[in-house]
């Protein structure tokens, strides 16, 4: 008879043995038949140790740059001290890395590589935007229907997926070069306040530093308000100003209102599946 707690609890106890990657445990070892080659022992290293494998995996597709950085044997171990705090919590592999950068902020690793923290915080941040939800993007087209002082007035909002992420290191010079060979990596470790930027263009994903007038820009939207609240803030550079908003709307940082304004007729989209 299908007993399906009975199951459950098999699974849970073969999933904690995966997890601890120790020799067979004696309680499962009697659910098992003998396998007509090899041994027991031998099949279950293949499992324990072939799931920290796509661990690795799951870490580098998320987290090139700071594969790079490390190397292979360094990532391993990493991702093994990381799995033993962390393990994961979700069925799919892609959410495995959703603490890693916290993580890193107390690991041994800091010691002499003390930017990856910031940017294990950058390359999540990408994972993310890759995957945020569609929403409508707001487009300077959307403005131009507006008298000049609504489109001041107008509340912005953020589309899912943008962020500012800053730090104290070059992380997006870094990340920038994660597909170049070792000897063609040369970047400064000067330290000074950096910020960037991550949001996604239609399909692409865009991961660019922020200019001073873009940061005020979008943590006036973050905060649900305007270019009313930043003109307050930098209006003598009202040009500069206009020119930093245009660039964020092409970006696709701001999000379309949809609560019947102008600016809410005639909707364009972006990401993966508005095109």
């Amino acid at each position: 008879m299908h007993d399906p707690e009975g199951l459950r609890v098999v699974q849970d106890a073969f999933l904690a043995g995966i997890l601890s990657r120790a020799s067979t445990p004696d309680g499962l070892r009697a659910l098992f038949r003998r396998p007509p080659a090899g041994t027991l022992d031998s099949r279950w290293h293949v499992y324990a140790h072939g799931f920290l494998a796509r661990l690795v995996e799951a870490i580098e597709n998320d987290y090139p740059a700071l594969a790079k950085v490390l190397g292979g044997g360094s990532l391993r171990s990493l991702v093994a001290r990381y799995e033993l705090h962390f393990p994961p919590r979700s069925h799919d592999l892609g959410r495995f890395g959703d603490r890693l950068a916290g993580f890193l902020e107390g690991d041994g690793l800091t010691d002499d590589l003390p930017f990856l923290p910031d940017l294990a915080r950058l390359e999540w941040a990408l994972a993310e935007a890759f995957v945020a939800a569609d929403v409508p993007t707001l487009s300077f087209a959307d403005l131009a229907r507006l008298a000049p002082e609504a489109a001041v007035e107008l509340p912005l909002a953020l589309r899912p997926g943008a962020v500012l992420v800053g730090s104290m290191w070059p992380i997006h010079e870094i990340w920038s070069c994660r597909d170049k060979p070792p000897a063609a990596v040369d970047v400064p470790m000067s330290r000074g306040a950096r910020t960037v930027l991550v949001s996604r263009r239609g399909i692409e994903i865009v991961c660019r530093p922020a200019a001073s007038l873009e940061v005020l820009l979008f943590r006036a939207a973050a905060d649900g308000g305007g270019m009313a609240d930043v003109l307050d803030e930098g209006g003598e550079r009202a040009g500069e100003l206009v020119a930093a908003f245009r660039t964020l709307l092409e970006d696709g940082v701001f999000a379309r209102p949809c609560d019947g304004s102008p600016a809410a007729d005639g909707a364009s989209t972006g990401g993966p599946r508005g095109g």
